[in-house]
């Protein structure tokens, strides 16, 4: 039997199914580790690269699946790829065909060519779809390949050339195929390296035989650039000379090995029959070569390749031999690993195999073991289940030497990975793999020593076995060398136990194949089966409550009958017809139950076969997906509109906008690109809620929506930002439109009780003037809105080349600022605040200066701003406090008299929860007492949410440290919280300051902030105090400091230290 894979298989548990899905998935598998095993052995028998090339060509496509594969080689310019060889359907292709490395070249963009230039795989999984092989599509259309892998071909690490390999199957090449398409790529690789050293060192074999004794004898130089090792003996073979190749080999100087023989390198593992085999033909006169494990100085063997011919003189009279050596122990290390991963590779191809054709559980275990040892290598390989009872490892199923000597073992599962602890119990009590790299030099029982010592076992390995997610066994295997399992085998050797796994979980599944028939009746997606004349034999509960359909309206029609309404009948037939052509189709389809009411279906067919690949049954699946098409349209609507407010938003917005674009580019038109801010939205949200503020959003949208054309396009950006763009706009249009948007928008929001006045920001740019992209006009029109806020919001502004200089210039002052700090280039000036009725020092405010070397000095005004809107004030703001702290600190210990040192705190750190703990940190650090220190907070970041407010004021004055408002008489203070608030002095704001000698509203002002600080206990500090006549009325006024240029202008670190020594209180 025969049946595609589908959701049926996961429903029904049904035998055939599974048999067929773990047939078609261990075939897969199977096919591609015997292509590997293969192109291995052809590897290790081939003697030059065009033998090879052909060879694998033709054994990933007789044995790995694929429909044809080819080798392209670089030429001689490395910049086209040439075919070099190939085999299977289609190879014709090859002729002529056009492929470069050059990337700016579309055939050099292919899976060759960048496979080849990127030294990396190529992977398509879709051939017809992919841009990059648009080149070569029309060769390949008519041979049906869909998917296609390249893997680079290296000389030493350089790619030389290509592997390219082709499915008929899309998406043909998982994360298993992928690994072993890079391993064959890998090992090629290494045969060309291989290839090249032999052929080197046959011609180096070629030139010393070339040579007499005396030539080699005088060419020392010449010899010492060959990189194989050299050593010249006379006729009894004690050694005349060697090259600085063999003293670099073996690590003895020539000293110390002319006039010695060349047995001093062998030792105690070297093979007494090489050494037998190399005397005897060296007796007689005869070459001698073949490879022989030697010793270096410092006791490292390494495996040398050893070439000894003699020279004869003129007379034929021997008299000396040259001998020529090549370290292959990496060579000889890479040969081992290939035939160890070929042997675990054929190992899991049989695994596989007996996996699909067992029917007995036992004898497929005792199969596993046995291909584990005949095919893998192995010597002993056996499977134990965990008698939970008596916590001991019971062995089911083995094969190798000593297997009875192991079911006789007691197998106590004890502690994991403690002495004496076998590896099996570790594995199955860790729930994981236990590797064992030499068993004699492991603390183990010694029971398993003595297993190991009679029986040749040096390494182990011990994996989980899972039945159902649980671990209920291990599987053991044991080689008869040390260190057997390296990372290939170790991955090798898991996937095959997770096989096992799979088997034991299938076997199980066949146990309950009892339970088909309740499984088919309660499933929840609706099912029938109808017989090869496709009349319906079998429905479930769920297909009668999807579609209405009882038994009796059901069995004994034609599948067709089960669908109604209009062009339900042309879908099914056409669904059948397909499956004349497939064995299966999936898809949706529109049906109607038996009431009339429609309803959209995912129907699954698959076809069920004989043994001779006739149909027996058609099975389908069907779910209603009627909900689930509405709530993906409705996510499909949602990621092109604004849930809100139902507009257009981002992402459709550049789509239409941009299409607009290009409409009103093709005649000539202009565009304006509308930019609208919400003034002050956030501070709806906060006071009326959110609930009002996505009202007033919805109403907003609602007004523009009746002010715009056909052809505008709105759009909301964001929370209070909208966007519209206006095809064939002008900006004398534009600017009036902007006129109406304002009044629309200042008649009042009648919102849930709540009379809601709101005013917007405007930025407008045209197109083609300021750009003709979207992301280029959006970004105009943001700029000159946020010119419209700076200008004092409630207004329009077109973009201009000096708002975008303006921009520029804050984002170059920004990234500058950023690096401030550590190149030096702030520093602070301290303005002294005095007594107003003496002129004596009480206190200085701190003030920051920033000199930068293109920039020169930057006025605060501007770099201040740019600090609070990045949130570089935060650490701006540290630096501040902690320098005036050190200065304060510093004039203290000289012995000038104390004062008290304000430092400006900003809104955004006042915010910072963790501000109280800093000014500590700080008072702590320095050892400065609290009382020199007063922080100076602004009226309206006290204001904006004074409960929090409170609480850090709270804080800082448990401190000891002082505080003060500045710029007093410009916010909304809440007398009731200024009481609260623990203040020293209220700051009187320069702009009452500076026309108080002719304005008597700024006196009356300024006389009842004095007054009003002076009931609440605080004193007062007017700034800005610039002539007598000011400092003369704050004096009558009752001001208690003075601050401002007619004592002195901000100083200098140094400059205020004078300063202070010669103004100090008495």
């Amino acid at each position: 039997m025969e049946q595609p894979t589908s959701s049926l298989q996961k429903q029904l548990e049904h035998e055939i199914a599974v048999r067929k899905s773990a047939e078609s998935n261990f075939t897969r598998i199977t096919q591609l580790y015997s292509a590997l095993t293969k192109c291995n052995q052809a590897i290790v028998h081939c003697t030059n690269q065009d033998v090879l090339f052909q060879q694998v060509c033709r054994i990933v496509v007789e044995h790995g699946g694929m429909k044809m594969a080819w080798i392209g080689l670089l030429d001689a310019s490395r910049e086209t790829v040439l075919p070099f060889a190939s085999f299977g359907e289609g190879t014709e292709m090859l002729d002529g065909i056009r492929i470069t490395t050059d990337p700016d070249d579309p055939y050099g963009r292919g899976p060759s060519g960048t496979s080849i230039r990127e030294n990396q795989p190529f992977w398509c999984s879709d051939f017809t779809n992919d841009p990059r092989l648009a080149p070569w599509r029309d060769r390949v259309e008519k041979y049906g390949w869909r998917a296609t892998v390249t893997v680079p071909i290296c000389l030493r690490g350089t790619p030389i050339g290509a592997f390219s390999m082709y499915s008929n199957q899309p998406s043909d090449f998982d994360e298993a195929a992928r690994d072993l398409m890079i391993r064959i790529g890998h090992d090629i690789s290494h045969a060309i390296d291989n290839f090249t050293m032999e052929a080197e060192r046959k011609h180096h074999d070629e030139l010393l035989r070339g040579e007499s004794l005396e030539t080699l004898s005088e060419r020392d130089s010449a010899l010492r650039e060959i990189t194989q090792g050299v050593a010249i003996t006379n006729a009894n073979r004690i050694v005349t000379y060697v090259n600085d190749a063999f003293t670099t080999t073996t690590g003895f100087s020539r000293s110390e090995i002319i006039g010695r023989r060349c047995s001093i390198l062998q030792g105690k593992e070297t093979d007494k029959n090489v050494v037998k085999q190399m005397r005897e033909r060296l007796n007689a006169g005869l070459p001698f070569s073949g490879e022989i494990l030697n010793y270096k100085k410092d006791g490292s063997a390494f495996w040398n390749y050893l070439t000894v011919t003699p020279v004869f003189d003129g007379s034929g009279t021997l008299k000396q031999w040259v001998g020529v050596q090549r370290d292959i122990t990496e060579q000889k290390l890479a040969n081992a690993r290939i035939k160890r991963l070929n042997q675990l590779y054929a190992a899991l191809s049989h695994c596989n195999h007996a996996i699909v054709h067992s029917t007995n559980l036992q004898a497929l275990l005792t199969e596993i073991c046995r291909g584990a040892v005949e095919h893998g290598g192995m010597k002993l390989a056996w499977m134990g289940v965990l008698d939970q009872d008596k916590q001991r490892i019971v062995p089911t199923a083995g094969y190798g030497i000593a297997l009875e000597t192991v079911q006789g073992l007691d197998m106590q599962v004890g502690a994991p990975c403690v002495s004496g602890a076998p590896i099996s119990g570790s594995a199955i009590l860790l729930k994981q793999p236990v590797w064992c790299q030499d068993i004699l030099s492991t603390q183990m029982d010694a029971q398993w020593h003595d297993l190991a010592k009679q029986s040749g076992l040096r390494s182990a390995a011990a994996l989980p076995l899972r039945k159902n997610g649980e671990v209920i066994g291990n599987f053991s295997i044991y080689a008869e060398e040390k260190n057997a399992f390296d990372d290939e085998a170790r991955k090798l050797l898991e996937e095959m136990s997770t096989d096992v796994s799979f088997a034991l979980d299938n076997f199980e599944r066949e146990s309950k194949l009892q339970l088909a028939a309740k499984v088919f009746e309660q499933s929840s997606e609706s099912l029938f089966i109808a017989d090869a004349s496709r009349k319906v034999v079998m429905i479930n509960s769920a297909f009668t409550k999807m579609t209405g359909l009882s038994e009796n309206d059901a069995l004994g029609r034609d599948i067709r009958a089960l669908y109604s309404g209009p062009n339900s009948q042309e879908n099914i037939a056409a669904v059948l017809s397909a499956l004349d052509k497939s064995t299966h189709w999936q898809g949706e389809i529109w049906n109607y139950r038996r009431g009339g009411e429609p309803y959209l279906e995912w129907l699954s067919i698959g076809l069920a076969h004989d043994l001779s690949g006739n149909i027996t049954h058609y099975i389908g699946i069907a779910s209603d997906i009627t909900q689930r098409r509405r709530d993906k349209e409705h996510m499909d609507w949602l990621s092109n509109f604004d849930a809100l407010t139902g507009l257009p938003n981002r992402t459709l917005l550049e789509d239409r906008c941009q299409q607009a674009i290009h409409l009103t580019q093709s005649t000539n038109e202009p565009l304006a690109l509308i930019y609208l801010d919400l003034d002050h939205f956030k501070h709806i949200n906060d006071t009326l809620g959110h609930l009002v503020g996505d009202q007033l959003l919805q109403e907003t949208a609602t007004r523009l929506e009746r002010l715009i054309r056909e052809q505008d396009i709105l759009s909301r950006l964001s929370a209070d930002e909208f966007i519209l763009a206006m095809p064939g706009m002008s900006a004398t249009a534009a600017a009036h439109f902007a006129e109406n948007i304002k009044a629309t928008l200042s008649r009042p929001f009648d919102i849930e009780g709540h009379e809601v006045n709101i005013s917007s920001s405007i930025g407008i740019a045209m197109c083609p003037i300021d750009g003709n992209h979207f992301n280029d006009l959006l970004k105009c029109a943001d700029m000159a809105m946020s010119r419209a806020k700076q200008d004092g919001r409630n207004d329009f502004c077109f973009f201009t080349p000096e708002i975008h200089s303006q921009s520029m210039r804050v984002l170059q002052l920004e990234n500058a600022l950023r690096r401030a700090i550590e190149r030096d280039q702030l520093s602070l000036h301290f303005q002294p605040q005095v007594f107003s009725d003496s002129g004596k020092i009480v206190a200085a405010e701190s003030l920051l200066r920033w000199h930068h070397p293109e920039y020169g000095n930057v006025s605060p005004a501007e770099f201040i701003p740019i600090a609070e809107s990045s949130g570089l004030i935060i650490p701006v703001g540290e630096w501040v406090m902690r320098q005036a702290v050190a200065h304060i600190k510093t004039w203290l210990s000289k012995g000038l008299p104390p004062i008290v040192i304000s430092v400006n705190i900003s809104p955004l750190q006042f915010r910072q929860s963790g501000l109280p703990h800093l000014v500590k940190s700080i008072l702590e650090e320095t050892g400065l007492p609290p009382q020199y220190l007063e922080l100076e907070l602004t009226e309206s970041a006290a204001m904006e949410n004074p409960e929090v407010a409170i609480t850090i004021m709270d804080e800082l004055h448990k401190l000891g440290v002082l505080a003060s408002i500045d710029d007093f008489g410009t916010g909304y203070s809440s007398l009731a919280h200024l009481k609260r608030f623990h203040l020293h002095k209220l700051k009187i704001d320069r702009s009452f300051v500076q026309d108080i000698a002719h304005d008597a509203d700024d006196r009356t002002i300024i006389h009842a902030i004095i007054s009003m600080a002076s009931s609440l206990g605080m004193k007062t500090i007017a700034e800005g105090v610039e002539t007598a006549e000011q400092l003369h009325i704050l004096r009558e006024s009752g001001c208690d400091y003075i601050q401002g240029y007619y004592f002195s202008p901000p100083l200098s670190a140094e400059q205020f230290e004078d300063f202070l020594a010669k103004n100090a209180p008495a």
